[in-house]
């Protein structure tokens, strides 16, 4: 019996341990990292949270996650920003958790790409101006 106590142990630590690690790495490597909140005007009562968070990703592009929340802590939506080439249109995908729809702003140098639930939608063709990185 000692021996399966033991077995049922240390994958428990292991599991902690990278779950753990993972927590440390994500927040060192935010870059930004903050919290909204949106209050009814008539009441002041709190209508929902929004969590940001700005990274570098491992091909040190410019990132971010966007988590909304209702009071309660259940998900609204979430939002996913890619700044690659362009810093001032970047590429995005919405995810609502309410309704299930997925919308993206696909973002390149030549065209922009509006899609909903993996479909496209429409392409725009222009040009943008390029943004050098700063990193």
């Amino acid at each position: 019996m000692r021996s399966k106590c033991r077995f049922v142990k240390k994958p428990t630590f292991v599991l902690f341990f990278i779950l753990f690690s993972s927590a440390i790495y994500a927040q060192k490597n935010d870059l930004i990292h903050y919290i909204g909140s949106a209050y009814d005007l008539k009441n002041n009562t709190l209508i929902y949270t929004d969590e940001y968070k700005e990274y570098l990703t491992d091909n040190l592009q410019l990132a971010a996650m966007v988590v909304y929340r209702y009071p309660n802590g259940d998900i609204i939506a979430t939002k996913n920003i890619v700044y690659s080439d362009n810093f001032s249109s970047p590429s995005f995908s919405f995810s609502n958790q309410i309704t299930g729809v997925l919308a993206s702003i696909l973002v390149s140098t030549s065209n922009i790409n509006i899609g909903i639930d993996n479909h496209l939608i429409q392409q725009l063709k222009l040009k943008l101006p390029l943004f050098k990185k700063i990193w």
